[in-house]
């Protein structure tokens, strides 16, 4: 019995993995080497997972029911708590917010009160998620770089 290969590709990927097993992303069609993991073996190889960065957070987010996207924000103290759309579209800032939101990255989550410490106690209603420029605006308008939390923010960091 003979392998066949769809493309060179494909084969210098088997090779590869023939002399270095699970270094190369195990999904098919994907080419990417394995996360490192951060450690070495013996020899001085890297340990690396059976899936690229990609794949790894598309699989731990599947078993959780989210997308990689929300994934990875569950682990942030409050971007958690972003939508996918700026809520300014209601005028809440004195204008509707226009902008097309095409990147998850335009988007900013936002502490409606200003003090950067309110998600800890008020959760999901002490946010709301603002484009870029809507966050900017609203931080100018109300003087949130002001506020009472952002110094007791800088007290933490230097006590710490």
């Amino acid at each position: 019995m003979s392998l066949v290969f769809k493309s060179e590709k494909e084969l210098s990927k088997w090779e590869y993995q023939a002399k270095n097993p699970n270094r190369i992303c195990s999904v098919e069609g994907c080419f990417d080497l394995g996360q490192n993991m951060g450690t070495k073996r013996a020899d001085g190889t890297l340990v690396r997972r059976n899936k690229c960065s990609k794949h790894h957070a598309e699989f731990q987010a599947n078993k959780k029911g989210l997308t990689s996207t929300e994934w990875a924000n569950s682990f942030h103290p409050y971007l958690k708590y972003r939508k996918d759309y700026c809520e300014n579209i209601d005028g809440r800032l004195g204008h509707k917010c226009t902008t097309t939101i095409v990147w998850s990255g335009q988007l900013d989550t936002d502490h409606i009160n200003g003090d950067p410490t309110s998600h800890e106690t008020l959760g999901a209603a002490a946010m709301q998620t603002l484009c870029k420029s809507c966050h900017a605006y609203k931080t100018w308008k109300y003087g949130d770089g002001q506020t009472a939390g952002r110094k007791t923010l800088k007290e933490r960091k230097e006590a710490a």
